[in-house]
């Protein structure tokens, strides 16, 4: 198995495997690779390339493809996307060629869904290229939006970079179109500020969820629910609003519980599966204003209310005000 750089590597080096599979959450960074891999073998229209895409795929002019020696040059570069032979295995037939690729085949796979029990993913990973694409942990990401805006011939600080990260998110292809909207704010201007950040970027509604915690929180009872109308006036149903409450009540609970026991920021980050250390501290941060004991009860509640809404024994948006207030009133 190896990291997204196996590609960029194999291109350098001109030696590739037979077989690649690209996979994973991040799809920026999948297009990216495929598409350098494309340009190394001279694009989709070569004589010696062949593209196939989507589940239909006829699998016995793919098996003839890739036993199919290449004209004049040294490899046949095939690219196959979005099959979904590693959701369901492809005939025999096929799975045997498959596993059997003649050196002159460069194969990638560019796949949405993968899984690892299936039997192309496991020859894959014995013959060939795993290659997952996953989203890029906070330092990476800094660096990746400093690299972004230096080829446009621009600067920002790395608090500024975190400032951006923390109100978009970690996709690759949202903060690309953010970091070209910066470009354009700033003008001639070589640096992309924290202001700049905050006049242009637009928060996510997910991470609004905090802003409503810290309100509530602080006791901020009409700045909280100022918050909660907002949302709902941007288009997130109060269901949505519901669930992301509870969740955030879990992960409060389970980072103090996790922070009491001696776990430092990182350890935290990567058990609840959160993209940077920044979540981590927000989530103790904001724990620290309730107790374990209450927490878990208002995460109770939380679910009661859902459990409510789901039985139509109350409306979800009145289930949502309940549940403010109750975090409101919380005995902290």
């Amino acid at each position: 198995m190896a990291g997204s750089n196996a590609i960029m590597q194999a291109i350098k080096s001109g030696e590739f495997a037979t077989i690649y599979l690209l996979y994973g959450e991040e799809s920026y960074l999948k297009r990216y690779y495929k598409n350098q891999m494309v340009e190394h073998f001279g694009g989709l229209s070569g004589m010696n390339v062949n593209h196939f895409e989507g589940r239909g795929i006829d699998e016995k002019e793919l098996a003839s493809i890739l036993q199919t020696a290449p004209f004049f040059e040294e490899k046949r570069f095939v690219l196959v996307e979005n099959s979904g032979f590693f959701k369901k295995a492809p005939s025999d037939a096929l799975l045997k060629v498959l596993e059997n690729l003649p050196d002159f085949v460069v194969l990638l796979f560019v796949e949405e869904e993968t899984d690892g029990k299936t039997k192309l993913f496991k020859a894959v990973k014995k013959t060939g290229e795993l290659v997952v694409c996953d989203y890029l942990k906070e330092v990476d990401l800094v660096t990746w939006i400093a690299k972004y805006l230096s080829h446009q011939g621009k600067k920002i600080s790395r608090a500024s970079a975190t400032s951006l990260i923390q109100r978009v998110g970690v996709d690759l292809e949202t903060l690309s179109r953010e970091l070209d909207k910066l470009v354009s704010y700033v003008g001639s201007a070589k640096t992309v500020t924290t202001e700049d950040v905050l006049d242009v970027s637009i928060k996510r509604s997910e991470y609004r969820i905090f802003d409503l915690i810290d309100a509530v929180g602080s006791g901020k009872k009409r700045e909280a629910f100022q918050i909660y109308y907002d949302l709902v006036e941007s288009g997130m149903k109060a269901p949505m609003i519901l669930y992301m409450l509870a969740r955030q009540c879990n992960q409060m609970l389970l980072a103090s519980l996790m922070k009491n026991g001696g776990k430092g920021i990182p350890e935290i980050t990567r058990h609840l599966g959160l993209h940077g250390d920044w979540l981590a501290k927000k989530l103790v941060s904001q724990a620290s204003h309730y107790d374990s004991k209450h927490l878990k009860k208002l995460f109770e509640e939380c679910v009661s209310y859902e459990e409510a809404v789901k039985s139509g024994r109350l409306g979800d948006q009145v289930a949502c005000e309940m549940i403010l207030v109750d975090l409101l009133n919380t005995d902290r």
